[in-house]
């Protein structure tokens, strides 16, 4: 509770002020970092270890290597675009690349 003198008052502001400088006030988060496929894959795979058959554990041992394969292959593909993009970029009135017709 803040009371009736100012200069509670003025401490008061004063402190939430200084949260806000330092980010701490409404308890501001950083995101947390990207979990990885491979980290995930892992795990699932000792799970499996205990929980499956033998070829149930082949069978999800050869999914994950495809999609693993897949996603690897698109984060290559997208950033190759990216890259191809970054160094020509769209030219021309409405925005579009000319000559491409798209």
């Amino acid at each position: 509770m803040i009371g009736p003198s100012r200069k509670g008052a003025d401490k008061v502001t004063a402190k939430k002020k200084a949260e806000i400088a330092e980010n701490k006030f409404l308890d501001v988060r950083k995101d947390p970092s990207p979990i990885k496929f491979h980290a995930i894959a892992k795990e699932y795979l000792e799970c499996a270890k205990v929980n499956y058959k033998p070829s149930s554990r082949q069978r999800e041992l050869l999914t994950l290597r495809s999609a693993h394969l897949a996603l690897d292959h698109k984060m290559r593909a997208d950033s190759i675009l990216d890259q191809v993009m970054s160094q020509n970029p769209p030219t021309g009135a409405s925005g579009r690349a000319e000559g491409l017709g798209i």
